[in-house]
C-alpha cells in the first residue's frame, strides 16, 4: 500500500506547532504586560527623573532684573537691579555645581545679566549727572543740612531774647550756591518769577505751613519766568539772609536765582 504524501505548501504537525511557537513569543514580546518586572521598575523610575526642580530665586531673579529696567526712567531701578544681583548671585553659586539635576538655571543667569547690567548703568548716570548738575561757579549747599536744621541761635540785646541766624549760614550770605527743594503752591502756575523754595515735599503736599528755616524765597528775572512743577528742582543762585514777606508766609532767607531745572538727582 503507497504512503500517502501531503502537498509541498501544506504545512505538517510539526512545523505547525513551530510557527504557533514563534507567533506567541513575538506577541509577548510586543506585549508591554509581557514586560519583566524589573525593567517596568526601571521605566518608572526614568520617568520620576524626568523632572527637575526650580529654585524659588531663579525665577525670583529673572522678574527683579525685568523690573530693575525701570532704571531707564528713575533710579530707583538701582536698588531693585542691586537686591537682584544679590539673590541672583546666591542662587547662581548655589546651582552650579549641580545644573544638571535642577531646572532654572539659563532663568537664573538671564535675570542677573539683567540686573547686573542696570545696576551698573543706573550706578554710573547717578554719578554723572550728580557731578555734573552743579552749575559753574556755584557751591552744592544741603537744604536740609547745612540751613534747616542749623535753625537759629538765641541771644540778648538789651535784655531781650532774639534769634539770630547760624554762623554757618551767616557764612553763606551773599554766596552763590546751589540746592534743592520744592515748589510750595500758589495759585500761580505758569510765568512765575517769585515763589517759595520748601525744604521738602511734607508740607507743600499736605497743605501745611513749613517754618521759616525751612523756606526760601525765590526771585527771578522776568525773562526766566518758570512753571511750577510739584517734582524736586534744583536752583542756583545768590544766598541772603534777609527777612522778607511773600504769599502770607514769613521766611528769613532769600535767593536772587539765575539757574532753574528739574532735580536729576534725588540727593
Amino acid at each position: 500500500m503507497s504512503q500517502s504524501t501531503l502537498p509541498e505548501n501544506v504545512p505538517g504537525p510539526a512545523s505547525t506547532e513551530q510557527a504557533q511557537v514563534e507567533t506567541s513569543t513575538e506577541v509577548k514580546e510586543a506585549s508591554p504586560q509581557t514586560q519583566s518586572p524589573s525593567v517596568a521598575a526601571d521605566l518608572r523610575i526614568e520617568d520620576e527623573f524626568d523632572y527637575k526642580p526650580i529654585p524659588v530665586l531663579a525665577p525670583v531673579t529673572f522678574v527683579l532684573g525685568l523690573a530693575s529696567l525701570v532704571v531707564l526712567v528713575t533710579s530707583f531701578g538701582i536698588i531693585i537691579g542691586a537686591m537682584g544681583a544679590i539673590l541672583g548671585t546666591i542662587c547662581f553659586l548655589s546651582s552650579v555645581g549641580i545644573r544638571s539635576e535642577i531646572g532654572g538655571f539659563r532663568m537664573t543667569v538671564a535675570g542677573l545679566v539683567l540686573c547686573l547690567t542696570t545696576t551698573i548703568y543706573g550706578s554710573s548716570k547717578l554719578a554723572y549727572d550728580y557731578s555734573t548738575e552743579v552749575p559753574e561757579g556755584y557751591q552744592r549747599v544741603s537744604f536740609s543740612n547745612d540751613i534747616a536744621e542749623k535753625g537759629f541761635i538765641p541771644k540778648y540785646i538789651a535784655g531781650q531774647p532774639v534769634n539770630d541766624y547760624h554762623p554757618d549760614v551767616k557764612a553763606l550770605h551773599g554766596k552763590k550756591i546751589f540746592l534743592k527743594g520744592y515748589m510750595y503752591p500758589t495759585r500761580q502756575t505758569e510765568d512765575i518769577t517769585e515763589f517759595i523754595l520748601a525744604k521738602d515735599n511734607g508740607d507743600c503736599c499736605f497743605g501745611g505751613e513749613p517754618k521759616t528755616t525751612d523756606m526760601i524765597l525765590v526771585k527771578m528775572d522776568k525773562a526766566d519766568a518758570v512753571n511750577f512743577t510739584d517734582k524736586k528742582v534744583s536752583v542756583a543762585g545768590e544766598f541772603l539772609t534777609t527777612p522778607n514777606h511773600s504769599e502770607g508766609l514769613t521766611q528769613v532767607y532769600e535767593m536772587k536765582a539765575s539757574h532753574f531745572a528739574i532735580s536729576k538727582t534725588a540727593f
